[in-house]
């Protein structure tokens, strides 16, 4: 597998081949079927934001949904009801990734690239503006199905892509705590 380092707007590959599973890229990924496992336990001490927001259909294929919560109020089994709507289930959303690390690209940002906003609490942008940057950084990083991209304390795992311009697919945003990587949002983009 190469571990692609891009900064935006271009995207440089590394020369070095080596195996995912060696590298510190796939902390990430155990982070979040540590959440998958446990989501209150695995959610950013910051808690968690949930995001269901739909690419076309102009409301008709369901509401655009955006849910905070404190980390000690995520639902124990990872799953937002949303009123009279199939509700947002976490494992279903992920369930399609793979469980070999291997096959997983991988980007490693050598550049600082901003998807939470910047405080102390790194909170969650608007959806709107998340949607925004997430759509550059896949953009930028070429196929995603599935990746993770990462930098130093922030990262973005999912399987997603971008379709006639639009992006679709699932994500999960974690950051580097503590006690280890943490999910912080994740997005379903339908």
């Amino acid at each position: 597998m190469k571990i692609k380092h891009f900064v935006p707007q271009a995207i440089i590959l590394l020369v070095a081949c080596q195996a995912l599973a060696a590298t510190p890229e796939i902390e990430p990924i155990a982070g979040l079927r540590a959440f998958l496992n446990d989501p209150r336990s695995g959610s950013s001490n910051e808690g968690l934001v949930v995001i269901r927001n739909f690419t076309s259909g102009f409301g008709a294929r369901g509401k655009d949904i955006r849910h905070e919560y404190p980390r000690n109020q995520v639902p124990l089994d990872g799953v937002v009801p949303v009123q009279e709507e199939v509700p947002i289930s976490a494992k279903e959303m992920f369930a399609s990734l793979p469980q070999e690390t291997t096959r997983f690209s991988a980007y490693r940002l050598t550049a600082p690239k901003i998807i939470l906003n910047e405080n102390s609490n790194a909170t969650v942008p608007s959806t709107r503006e998340l949607l925004d940057r997430l759509h550059v950084l896949l953009k930028d990083a070429g196929p995603c199905s599935p990746c993770i991209i990462s930098s130093n304390d922030t990262a973005v795992v999912g399987d997603a892509q971008i379709v006639t311009g639009l992006l679709v697919g699932n994500l999960a945003i974690l950051r580097r705590e503590n006690n280890g990587w943490k999910v912080r949002a994740i997005i379903d983009r339908r």
